[in-house]
């Protein structure tokens, strides 16, 4: 599921990378506002800000999680993440960049409200280092407990 411009993607991938139609794959390009169901879980769309037409996933289970993806700071991801467990969202840049299409900690600590915790990703190389300090940046402004991804690190998330 992705937003218009996801199936010419894969197909460009796909002629790129011959060995990837081994693996089945559908493609459902939708837009904001969407909801669905896939495996037991409630989905639902809303717009992210980028260069390219880009969504931001809201997933309802026992507990529920919002994933960004590339955006900058936006109303519409402030709302889709509002009485979330966990806001999972881009932080590509520390304060000081300026930069679109992405986000730094002070205007995101400013987005966002009533969410449990929050995780940042997506770190740029001018990140490198400063990652705890930009999710201790994004806490000090929005009271919501936030850290730092990691790569394969886990999470337990209770609703």
């Amino acid at each position: 599921f992705g937003p218009v411009g996801t199936e010419q993607l894969v197909r460009s991938l796909h002629s790129l990378y011959p060995y990837l139609h081994s693996i089945k794959l559908d493609v459902t390009e939708i837009g904001a506002g969407c909801r669905f169901e896939i495996c037991g879980f409630g989905v639902t769309s809303a717009s992210a800000v980028h260069s390219v037409p880009a969504l931001c996933y809201r997933i309802e289970g026992s507990s529920t999680v919002v994933c960004s993806g590339d955006t900058e700071p936006s109303a519409s991801v402030s709302e889709l993440a509002a009485g979330s467990d966990l806001l999972v969202h881009e932080c590509s840049f520390p304060d000081g960049f300026d930069v679109t299409n992405h986000t730094t900690p002070t205007p995101l600590g400013r987005m966002v409200r009533d969410i449990g915790k929050i995780v940042l990703t997506h770190f740029y190389p001018q990140c490198r280092g400063l990652e705890d300090e930009m999710a201790r940046k994004v806490e000090q402004i929005s009271g919501i407990r936030t850290i730092a991804g990691r790569d394969l690190m886990s999470l337990k998330i209770s609703g």
